[in-house]
């Protein structure tokens, strides 16, 4: 197989159809046909983890460096430091994931809603 043939048209797929989506968010997507889907290399400046997920950002007054998730924001409270997803976000701030407002069982979603 020649290098043409390793590539994805898409930066952010991979996998044998190129058809899955990278989990990289903040750094280059290992894609390609044989890629991962995570960040290779390194994460952008500011950025760490595996998908380049966890935002290094200055929280409370003492400034303490927290690893927050990237659709999360740092708070402090009472003296605890936490991580808190923003909004559209949800589960704890170390993980965040979009909410599916259809998915939810109060939620009164058209049948041409996806």
């Amino acid at each position: 197989m020649g290098a043409s043939c390793e590539i994805c048209s898409h930066d952010n797929k991979f996998g044998a159809n190129c058809n899955e989506d990278c989990s990289c968010l903040h750094g280059v997507c290992d894609n390609g046909v044989s890629g991962s889907g995570h960040c290779k290399d390194s994460c952008y400046e500011g950025y760490q983890g595996i998908d380049c997920q966890y935002q290094v950002q200055p929280c409370g007054e003492y400034t303490a460096q927290v690893y927050c998730h990237a659709h999360a924001q740092c708070e402090q409270e009472a003296g605890i430091i936490r991580c808190i997803c923003i909004y559209g976000y949800e589960q704890e701030g170390q993980n965040c994931i979009a909410i599916n407002h259809c998915s939810k069982p109060s939620t009164q979603c058209s049948s041409q809603v996806i």
